[in-house]
């Protein structure tokens, strides 16, 4: 069945994201091209992404994923953006950043 493939693949991905936040305790580039989950709102996800001065991202992304991790990160250098629409919340996480060049 198609819906329960989708659901499947959903909660693997849902899986695999805890570990990696869970495992993870110094990620300095991320890539939020393909990201479905809210991954701000696993446990440990402050100590995974306190160091974090790379992201990758696309505007179309929800707009949520970027105040989550607004609140989390304050130190991105770099954020590389592909562009298609106005997102308040990569505006916000843009703003936020102390050390953007």
């Amino acid at each position: 069945m198609e819906v329960f493939k989708y659901l499947s693949n959903s909660f693997i991905r849902h899986e695999i994201y805890k570990l990696f936040v869970s495992e993870c305790s110094n990620i300095s580039y991320l890539d939020l091209g393909e990201v479905r989950h809210p991954i701000y709102q696993f446990p440990g996800v402050e100590i995974c992404l306190l160091n974090l001065n790379e992201v990758d991202c696309k505007s179309c992304l929800e707009t949520s994923l970027f105040y989550g991790i607004t609140h989390i990160c304050k130190l991105i250098e770099k954020i590389y953006i592909e562009f298609n629409y106005d997102n308040i919340g990569l505006a916000k996480l843009i703003k936020t950043q102390k050390r953007i060049k």
